[in-house]
Formats: structure tokens, sequence, C-alpha cells
């Protein structure tokens, strides 16, 4: 797990595939991050970088909590669900 000091921005990344492996473009994608505490900070569309590969940039506030944060991507395509999560520590 990597350690993040508040103010630092982060990359987030997520690469999506379908049961072959072959990496696939989302209908919709969405990443909720999520502090210490479990509060959600925010809820977000990433950047498409390549087919099925995904970031967003976040900024850890100057005031966020300490310890391991989450983001939890979704990704529909057609009516199936795919959800990745990262986790991060913020240690000062």
């Amino acid at each position: 797990m990597t350690n993040y000091i508040r103010g630092e921005v982060i990359r987030l990344e997520a690469t999506f595939k379908d049961f072959d492996g072959t990496l696939i473009d989302a209908d919709s994608i969405q990443l909720k991050i999520y502090d210490a505490k479990g509060t959600l900070k925010a809820t977000v569309t990433p950047t498409k970088s390549a087919t099925g590969k995904y970031y967003y940039d976040y900024s850890i506030p100057s005031d966020g909590e300490t310890g391991v944060w989450k983001g939890e991507w979704k990704a529909t395509k057609g009516s199936v669900d795919s959800i990745e999560r990262v986790y991060w520590e913020v240690v000062a």
C-alpha cells in the first residue's frame, strides 16, 4: 500500500476487462472516494486514457483523515457491473 501526505495529489487508476481478458470500455463508469473513517468524500467520473483504462487525479484534502482510504470504481457494460477497489494510506 502506498503512503501519501495530506495535500498531495494521487492518481487513481483502473483497468476493466471482459471474462476473456480483453480490455473493454464501460457504458458508464464512476469512482467513489472514501476517507479513513468511511465517509464518502467524492463521487466523480474518471477520464478514459485508453480502451478499458481509466484514471482520476484526486487531491487529498489538507485536513484529510489519516489512515487507510478507499477508491471504489464501478463500471457497467450492458447489464453487467464490475467493481474494483483500491486502497492507500494517508500518514500525515
